[in-house]
Order: C-alpha cells, then structure tokens, then sequence
C-alpha cells in the first residue's frame, strides 16, 4: 500500500538535467523535470475559480498580474474537491504567500547583481545556497547527524532555515499565530492576508487547521522582513523564498476535506518531507520563470557559474529534493495512518499540478 503512493522512480541520476540542457527553453526545461502531472484540468471550474478571485485582489489594488493563473493552480493542485469555496480558499493562500515573499525582492535582486558587492556578501550568499541545498542531501539512508555551529537543524538534521531558524525565533520571542515578533507589525495587518486567512477560516476547518495556516502566514511574514524592511538576499533565500508555499502547504488537508491529526505539525519526518516539496516548487518555478532573485540566480552567483550552467545545477538538485522526497514519504506512509497518508498523497499531487502549471500556463 505505501510502495503505491508514489510512481516508480526512473533510472539513471541527472537525466533531467541533460534533458535541460538540449531543451533551453523554460516551459520545456520543466516539462523535462523529475516531477508528476496534474491528474485534473478542469477549464470551466478554473475560470469560476478565477473570476471572484481577480474582483477579490481587485479591492486590494493587487494587479491582476499578481494573481493571473492561479484559480487554475488551485483545480491543477486540489483534483480531490471541486467546491469553488476550497478552491477559492487555496487560491488566495498562494497569492498572500507570493505577496509576502516578493515584499523584499526589490533589494534581494539589486544587492545579489551588484558586482561591488563585498566579498563578505558573496560568502554569505555562497553559505546560504549551501545551507538551503543541505536539506536535499541530507542522508535519505544515513542516521541523523548531531547539529553543528554551521548549519541550522531541525531534529538535528540540517533543514531549508525557515523551518528552524523561523520556529525558534518564533518560540524565543513568544509568538503567536497572528504575529510577528516582538514590536513587529501583525500579519493580519495586511489586508490581503488577512482577508486570505478569513476565507480559510470560512471552510468546514478545525481551529488547529485555522491555526497551522495562520503561523505559516507568521513563519513567512517574519522571514521576508515583515515591517522591519528588506532583508539581505542569503536571508530572502533561506528563508522567504524557500517557503514561498508554505501557506498553500499548511492548508492542503483542509482544502481537500480532511484533517491531520494535530500532532502531525511536531513530526520531524512530515516537515521533512514539506521542506522537500517546498524547495522543489520554488526550483521548478525559477526554472520556469527566472528571476534575478531567485535561487537558480544564487546558485550562479554562489558557485560562479553562467545561466544554462546553473540552470542544469538547479534541475539536478530539485531532480535530487524530489526522489528523497519520495524516499521519505514512501517510508513514513508505511508507519502512519490514514491522514497523513493521504496527505503525502495529496502533496505528490500538489507538486504535479504545479508543474503542470508551468509547463503549460
């Protein structure tokens, strides 16, 4: 049963890569990607989808740029409902999740292309590229390691830093869901996210599903600066911009009708395998829509390689996030129970909706 959730993985390490290479152009880059397809694409429920969901960013002055597409996201991504309110619901998550990551992309781009940056810049950003992709090769058949001064860790295993370095802020300052930290402006002081989180909470949700989204809103507030102002670029990308998806992530039980038991949120192999997803969706997504401050970018900056070279790099490590994602998941739904099993499910097919997203906008 647990060997049955996830597709067979294909043979031959790097094959996608090489794949990158001959194809070059980004919509075909990501369709040669390790990674599942949609299995629903429903055009009518998208666009009744994608309706309300423009006349909603509308009454934020959001451009409808900014949520272009995603009403499709949502039904390429949640196939197990068809309920244009959870629909809807998942929608708003990932435009408030993308309008509090890209709240400091101004200054991550321009510090990260200034070649008068210092050199200690340049380390940091090397450093925080290393720490990011520490999590894809962290052992998928090795014990864990004991934590390090270098590297932040989760359960002592090197983890993307949001979700140790966020968490632990978090508790070191006594947050709460609905905060920042100490002094910060609230989260739900944003109109649009909080107007996203009400209509998460409008659906058939538990206060601890209600509860899971409204820190990971926090969790990426304070990591993208919140209202302390841009961060530096090794920041952004350690933190914000791997977790760009972390609200749409938190939510996934809910908007497809069931409920993790609560304390699935403690388990160190579950936020493993969400920190994988996370980082394989936000590579898919630099591949496919490259930006200056994007982690592709870093890696080229990091390791002083030009664009096709990183963008090769940057599709071997999310070829590699993805097949130990798949390890992971396949070995702790053979130990769990019926819900988060489903959730592992839903999660594969979170991530092929996504892909199908980007290969064929």
């Amino acid at each position: 049963m647990a060997h049955a959730l996830l597709p067979p993985r294909p043979h031959g390490l790097g094959t996608s890569a090489a794949a990158l290479a001959e194809t070059g152009r980004p919509a075909r880059a990501v369709a040669a990607l390790y990674c599942p397809t949609a299995v629903r694409d429903d055009t009518a429920l998208a666009q009744q989808v994608q309706e309300p969901l423009e006349q909603w960013a509308a009454g934020f002055a959001v451009p409808p740029a900014a949520v272009a597409g995603l009403g499709r996201l949502a039904v390429l991504s949640h196939p197990d409902t068809d309920d244009p309110a959870r629909l809807g619901a998942a929608a708003k998550l990932l435009a408030a999740g993308h309008l509090i990551e890209t709240a400091t992309l101004p200054h991550a781009a321009t510090v990260a292309q200034d070649s008068d940056a210092p050199d200690s810049d340049a380390h940091a950003l090397a450093r925080a590229v290393d720490t990011a992709l520490q999590e894809v090769y962290d052992a998928c058949d090795l014990p864990s390691t004991p934590p390090t001064a270098d590297v932040p860790t989760l359960h002592g295993r090197p983890a993307a830093a949001a979700a140790a370095t966020a968490a632990a802020a978090a508790a070191a300052a006594g947050t709460t869901a609905g905060t920042t930290a100490a002094g910060a402006r609230p989260v739900t002081d944003i109109p649009l996210v909080a107007s996203a989180l009400a209509a998460f909470s409008a659906l058939p949700a538990s206060p601890y599903q209600v509860d899971r989204v409204a820190r990971a809103l926090v969790a990426l507030s304070a990591a993208a600066g919140g209202s302390s102002g841009p961060h530096p670029p090794w920041e952004h990308l350690s933190t914000a911009h791997l977790n760009a998806y972390s609200p749409a992530l938190a939510g996934l039980d809910a908007i497809d009708g069931y409920e993790l038991p609560p304390g699935a949120g403690a388990d160190p192999d579950l936020a493993r395998v969400v920190q994988l997803a996370s980082l394989a969706a936000v590579l898919l997504r630099d591949l496919a829509r490259p930006r200056p401050a994007g982690l592709t970018a870093a890696i080229a900056r990091a390791e002083y390689l030009g664009t096709p070279a990183a963008a090769r790099r940057a599709a071997a490590v999310h070829d590699d996030a993805m097949r130990a994602l798949q390890h992971h998941a396949t070995a702790l739904a053979g130990v769990s129970g019926t819900a988060i099993r489903r959730y592992l499910s839903g999660l594969w097919t979170w991530l092929g909706g996504h892909r199908t997203w980007h290969t064929a906008p």
